[in-house]
């Protein structure tokens, strides 16, 4: 990796924990309590290297094969893999395996039963005692768009 790019980076980085800090900041808590996640989709495992080495453990990607791959490329370091977006239910099981939280869970993208991958997510499977958490989108407001849950649906993992 280029000097250029390492610099280029480190800057984003510095800038977006700025930000963070900031924000953090006015609303009374501190920087350090805030997860930054460095959601790399279509960046090259060598730019993941050099953000761990810049002190990043949470790394998200939202494709589960470019997860799959960057996870076994990067086996040897302690991240922590959130995956960002839609699971469907064939594949719900697979990043169970590798990812610590799945984020935007609302309901099982093209399947009939809206509990499956959720399920899938949240319960060990056989084949690995691995499972993730998963964080759900609800809308307090009143207009619920159909893939996320309303305040009065139920939460069943």
């Amino acid at each position: 990796m280029s000097d250029e790019r390492r610099e280029a980076l480190r800057s984003a980085l510095t800038a977006v924990r700025g930000r963070v800090d900031a924000a953090a900041s006015a609303s009374g808590r501190a920087g350090s309590t805030v997860t930054i996640i460095v959601v790399t989709k279509t960046f090259p495992v060598s730019d993941l290297r050099t953000l761990y080495g810049l002190g990043v453990r949470d790394f998200g990607e939202n494709r589960h094969q470019e997860a799959k791959e960057k996870v076994a490329a990067l086996a040897d370091l302690e991240l922590r893999w959130h995956f960002v977006g839609q699971v469907q239910s064939n594949k719900a099981a697979r990043i169970a395996e590798y990812a610590a939280v799945v984020h935007a869970v609302d309901s099982c993208v093209s399947c009939s039963d809206s509990t499956a991958a959720p399920t899938a997510l949240t319960e060990p499977s056989t084949a690995s005692s691995r499972s993730a958490s998963t964080l759900r989108r609800v809308e307090a407001a009143g207009a619920v768009h159909p893939l996320q849950l309303s305040p009065r649906s139920p939460m069943r993992s």
